[in-house]
């Protein structure tokens, strides 16, 4: 902090210490409106970034394109675009007529309620005087009516016998609960996971519209029955998936990088950097799941199962050699060609099950 002078110390200060003095305090306030400016631009940037707009939602920075969107606006649309110039029928869009029959097939698979509305004898008889009219065919308009979620209470009553001798006593069958001793029906479950699952409602959303319908469950109650209900039933099925899923041969599998690779050369460097241990056992891999195939397409076929087998799957281990060794014969992996060779050889096993079909309904007859 700079010292204060008194009056009395200034008046004893020389002339030469008056100057230092004032050119100190020259330089100090220098200083500070030097800091009071860096001061005021960074509470207006502060402001900026919190409660101005942010520059990602633009797609530009206000000030960046402006001179270049007025002087060349042209040449920035098309610098870095190669422009196709539109088709006639891209430029000039057809009038599409609604067509007719539309409102019936969209209502088709809905339940009907017919709702007759007529006149009375009385009003007929007013207007065209005793039997002097005759009745048209009706005019006939739709209508869709929602009818809102119900809910009912189902109180189940099951009857107990007792001998008379009141040692023996039975009760009637009653329907099996999905959870024991709880208030969960199927179609109340049915309904949280379409809600949950299907419709992507979280269980506060969901327990907050039962409750609109004065019916009281809380979200933990309902993360407790879909839990438990995932466990003893769909558990079943999920374990079932997964061993099915277990016995193909390949999972999730996607051809479309195939061609590509095929066209641009890398599965042939591929193929080379590869073991040849590991592409024997490829090639035999193969073979046994065409057996597989074949086997299943014709049942019964154990020779003949064997001979189609061997030979298809060495047709299909040579396309694949051409795949990867077919530059070396100045062979090029086109796409329309290997498409008609695979198309050829599943046109061929089609021809062997049709075949084998009839053989086997001639038998039967």
């Amino acid at each position: 902090m700079a010292k204060v002078y008194t009056k009395e110390e200034l008046n004893s200060f020389s002339r030469e210490t008056l100057m230092a003095v004032i050119l100190s305090m020259q330089d100090q306030i220098s200083q500070l409106n030097t800091n009071m400016e860096r001061l005021i631009e960074q509470i207006a940037d502060a402001n900026n970034k919190r409660y101005g707009r942010s520059s990602e939602k633009l797609e530009t920075i206000s000030g960046q394109m402006e001179l270049e969107l007025i002087f060349n606006e042209a040449e920035a649309l098309t610098e870095t675009l190669y422009v196709v110039e539109p088709a006639e029928e891209d430029v000039i869009q057809p009038r599409h007529r609604k067509s007719k029959g539309k409102r019936e097939a969209d209502l088709k698979d809905l339940p009907v309620e017919v709702i007759s509305h007529t006149l009375s004898e009385e009003k007929l008889r007013d207007v065209f005087g005793t039997d002097g009219w005759k009745q048209l065919p009706d005019e006939i308009y739709k209508r869709v009516r929602v009818q809102p979620a119900v809910y009912t209470v189902e109180e189940h009553h099951v009857a107990v016998y007792a001998g008379r001798d009141n040692q023996t006593i039975i009760k009637a069958d009653r329907p099996k609960d999905l959870l024991r001793n709880s208030l969960l029906t199927p179609s109340l479950a049915a309904s949280i996971m379409n809600a949950k699952y299907v419709n992507g409602l979280p269980l506060y959303r969901i327990s907050q519209e039962f409750l609109r319908n004065d019916i009281h469950i809380s979200r933990q109650v309902m993360a407790n029955w879909m839990i438990q209900c995932a466990d003893r039933y769909l558990g079943i099925l999920y374990d079932r998936l997964h061993r099915e899923l277990y016995q193909f041969h390949v999972l999730q599998a996607d051809e479309t990088p195939v061609i590509r690779l095929m066209n641009s050369g890398e599965l042939e460097i591929l193929a080379r950097k590869l073991p040849q241990d590991e592409l024997a056992a490829h090639f035999s891999e193969d073979a046994g799941m065409a057996e597989t195939v074949i086997a299943r397409l014709f049942p019964g076929m154990e020779g003949e199962a064997e001979k189609a087998a061997e030979q298809f799957g060495d047709a299909f281990r040579t396309v694949f050699a051409a795949m990867i060794y077919g530059h070396e014969g100045g062979m090029t992996a086109n796409t329309d060609s290997l498409r008609l060779l695979l198309r050829g050889l599943v046109l061929q096993l089609f021809e062997l099950y049709d075949s084998r079909k009839t053989n086997r309904d001639t038998e039967l007859k």
